[in-house]
């Protein structure tokens, strides 16, 4: 199915970057492994349910009862990770942040990166739909707001591109490690 996306330079001075991120969700290749992470920078998880589990619980329901593993008042759970980072880039670039044409080009082009994923993840993996078009969609607005610099967002796109899915955090971020799930070959 062709999906109709807005003029690629609508998308700010960093249209090419954006369409990076919208040719990658569209090429069917997320979550098509391509070679084992194993740089120490993440942790791996290969059991879908566990990873699927992890993402949703986002681990607050682990060892409440623990007293030497307590989470302090800055604990952020994966969820809130994200959007930590989506807000950070906000106050980095308001000018863009607020521009009219390129939020309305990248609502456009959200909802067909959606639909490009919809297309292409294999079945087994449709649980993760809803968080994976998250992500490439604040992947895309991170670049479209400062390039490449948040490095949080280009970790996450650079986690995918390896054909893993970011699904959760271990430690008081952001101190700790990003948990990806990772197909087995």
């Amino acid at each position: 199915m062709m999906q109709d996306f807005p003029n690629m330079n609508s998308y700010g001075p960093h249209s090419d970057m954006v369409q990076e991120i919208i040719d990658f969700a569209c090429s069917g290749r997320i979550l098509r492994r391509t070679d084992a992470i194993n740089d120490g920078s993440v942790i791996v998880e290969n059991n879908f349910a566990n990873a699927l589990e992890r993402a949703r619980d986002q681990g607050q329901n682990e060892d409440e009862d623990d007293e030497d593993e307590e989470k302090d008042d800055d604990w952020l759970s994966w969820g809130g990770i994200r959007e930590h980072e989506l807000s950070e880039f906000y106050l980095t670039a308001p000018e863009l942040s607020c521009n009219k044409e390129i939020n309305a080009a990248l609502r456009q082009a959200g909802e067909a990166i959606r639909q490009c994923i919809k297309d292409h993840l294999p079945e087994e993996y449709m649980q993760a739909l809803n968080d994976i078009d998250g992500d490439m969609s604040c992947c895309a607005r991170s670049r479209a707001m400062v390039g490449k610099q948040n490095h949080f967002f280009e970790k996450i796109f650079q986690i995918y591109q390896n054909g893993a899915w970011p699904c959760g955090w271990e430690g008081n971020y952001p101190e700790g490690k990003l948990i990806v799930f990772q197909p087995k070959l």
